[in-house]
């Protein structure tokens, strides 16, 4: 069991950096361009990604590849990222059932609310 919590823990630790999930989630359907990525990511600053994407390369969960006339490079999700790819949507979908967030603030919805169950 000791070797089941030391993995979880640290899978959790890999895709609960700030940003990670994100940026993820942006790769899922395809390879994208630095600048796609951030464009996609309200709120993330061009050197805050820079540093995920280069967490997550050392991971191995995503790579980066350069054009032919390497004018640019795009980033693409591993194998070992690919399977993520049933794990982050699922991810998602539970939090937009069991949580409402406003502001700041991360509010259970109103059923749990009610029956006083909380996360």
């Amino acid at each position: 069991m000791e070797i089941i919590s030391e993995k979880l823990v640290s899978t959790y630790n890999i895709i609960t950096r700030r940003w990670s999930i994100h940026i993820l989630y942006e790769l899922l359907d395809s390879p994208k361009k630095f600048k796609e990525i951030y464009r996609e990511i309200s709120g993330i600053s061009e050197m805050m990604l820079a540093r995920r994407l280069e967490d997550l390369q050392k991971e191995r969960l995503i790579t980066k590849h350069f054009t032919s006339n390497e004018a640019y490079a795009m980033y693409v999700l591993t194998e070992k990222g690919k399977t993520l790819s049933s794990f982050i949507p699922n991810l998602i979908e539970w939090s937009y059932t069991h949580f409402l967030i406003t502001g700041d603030e991360h509010t259970t919805n109103k059923e749990d609310r009610r029956d006083g169950t909380a996360f």
